[in-house]
């Protein structure tokens, strides 16, 4: 149904808000391979059609975990999509926020961008490459509970330890460390691909 609409209609952009409430009945947006039944072909769909979906969803308020398990639900909804954005307070300046990558598989990584919201409308201010949000939204600190599953472990590697900038390119130093560190192949794969790194 979704498909015809937007065929007949001729739409060129389609936002999901929030995409899990969208789900059908009986799915459980936490379990990873529920989440990608529903979105893999929604991400068909969006290419057969040469559209560009954007699904919102919100984060969940533990500020002691990684940027990148503050999503509420599957790290299968980081893994179908291919890039992912991410709003914040600006700690320097709470009169606005900043908006920028966590993941992108198209292109470079997103910097910050700051922007603010009034009465006339949405203003778009500088870019701001004195912080990042893996690092904001994990409240600038490395968490301290341990991570629900080893996927989400080797998620959390990747983001504590690839360069500044950059989630495209993995050495293979950090491919060393991580099998060091006991991630299998599988896992540190699956990671990879959360995560829009490419070897």
């Amino acid at each position: 149904e979704l498909r015809e609409f937007v065929r007949v209609h001729g739409g060129v952009f389609l936002v999901i808000d929030p995409v899990n409430n969208y789900f059908p009945s009986g799915v459980d947006a936490y379990r990873d391979a529920e989440v990608r039944a529903v979105l893999n072909p929604l991400a068909k769909m969006a290419e057969d059609l040469n559209i560009a979906v954007v699904g919102l969803m919100h984060l969940s308020k533990a500020s002691d975990k990684a940027a990148i398990q503050r999503i509420l639900g599957s790290m299968g909804f980081i893994g179908v999509s291919r890039a992912v954005l991410a709003t914040e307070l600006d700690p320097d300046d709470q009169n606005r926020y900043l908006l920028g990558g966590l993941k992108c598989q198209v292109g470079p990584l997103a910097p910050c961008r700051a922007f603010s919201i009034d009465g006339s409308g949405l203003h778009w201010g500088e870019k701001v490459t004195a912080v990042n949000m893996h690092t904001l939204l994990s409240g600038g600190f490395l968490p301290q509970a341990k991570a629900n599953s080893k996927e989400a472990e080797a998620c959390q590697f990747i983001e504590e330890n690839l360069p500044p900038g950059g989630t495209k390119v993995m050495t293979s130093v950090l491919d060393q460390q991580a099998k060091l560190a006991g991630f299998s192949g599988g896992t540190w794969w699956r990671a990879k691909q959360t995560m829009g790194v490419k070897s």
